[in-house]
C-alpha cells in the first residue's frame, strides 16, 4: 500500500488520486475543520448532519467510513475520532496514531492520509 500525506487543501486533494482518504475528526470542532471540513463542505454538510444527529461524535477510537464520490475523487473517506483538539499540546496523538495504524492495515490500493493534527 502506498501512503501519501496531503494537507487540507481542496486543489491538492483533487490532484492526489487515491482510493481512500483518511482524516481525523475532532469531538470539539463544530463544524469540522481541516480535511474533514473539506469533505463536509464538498458533501453539502453530510458530516455535519451526522454529527448533529449524534451518529458521528469525534470520540477517540471512533471510526466512520463513507463514500467520498462524487464530492471528492476518492472511493471512500475514513474518519478517525481524535477526541478533543488542544492547539498547544495534543495529548491524544499517541493513542490516536496507534488507533489509526491498528485499524488501517486492511485498506488496499493507493491511500492518501491527511495531516492528522
Amino acid at each position: 500500500m502506498e501512503l501519501r500525506f496531503v494537507g487540507p487543501d481542496l486543489a491538492e486533494l483533487d490532484r492526489v488520486g487515491a482510493e481512500v482518504l483518511v482524516a481525523s475528526l475532532f469531538r470539539d470542532e463544530r463544524p469540522p475543520r481541516g480535511v474533514a471540513g473539506l469533505f463536509d463542505w464538498r458533501s453539502a454538510g453530510r458530516l455535519s448532519r451526522l454529527m448533529h444527529e449524534g451518529f458521528a461524535t469525534g470520540e477517540l477510537g471512533e471510526v466512520l467510513m463513507a463514500p467520498a464520490k462524487p464530492s471528492l475523487p476518492f472511493e471512500k473517506v475514513i474518519l478517525f475520532g481524535a477526541g478533543d483538539r488542544d492547539p498547544t499540546l495534543w495529548h491524544g496523538v499517541p493513542p490516536f496514531q496507534a488507533h489509526v495504524y491498528r485499524e488501517s492495515p486492511g485498506v488496499t490500493g493507493p491511500a492518501a492520509r491527511s495531516t492528522m493534527v
